[in-house]
């Protein structure tokens, strides 16, 4: 039984190193077996911070209302892919966190942000980049959707080396 298993094994691991290998950049990701592909945007820098409006432009602007953090991430529908972790933290072993005031507009996408603090600078770029790519379900009140005002933190754990 285990000669049939490992016989089957490597079969597998044969296949494997005939298969193409893809040149350049990688244009697709299949994230699981029965669903369709995801076309990677290579035009895009892995690090994509917008510019945007402060939390308090937006608010003054716009009818908000003020959601606690917790709710907050209750409706968080996609989040960010992982940004990485800076090499000038890698190198120094920092652990952090960075905290925002967040405008999550009526369609659940992040209109404007402020900078309440952050731990040390080197984490702060990335954690932008973060909140900036989340999407949420919009918050409603009485049936209609409104703007939420809420807190949001990044936080960041040296990886293991």
């Amino acid at each position: 039984m285990r000669r049939a298993a490992a016989m089957v094994l490597m079969t597998m691991c044969a296949g494997c190193a005939h298969r193409p290998q893809q040149k350049g950049p990688l244009t697709q990701v299949v994230p699981i077996i029965g669903l369709p592909p995801i076309t990677v945007d290579n035009s895009r820098p892995g690090l994509d911070v917008q510019p945007m409006r402060s939390a308090e432009e937006v608010a003054a602007d716009e009818r908000t209302m003020k959601v606690p953090a917790d709710v907050a991430s209750a409706l968080l529908e996609r989040r960010p892919v992982r940004m990485g972790y800076p090499e000038q933290a890698r190198e120094r072993h920092l652990a952090g966190r960075v905290e925002f005031r967040v405008i999550i507009g009526r369609d659940g996408a992040v209109e404007g942000m402020t900078l309440l603090q952050a731990s040390d600078s080197v984490f702060v770029e990335i954690a932008k980049a973060s909140v900036q790519s989340r999407q949420y379900r919009p918050y409603q009140l009485n049936g209609q959707p409104i703007a939420m005002d809420t807190m949001v933190e990044v936080a960041f754990t040296p990886p293991a080396q």
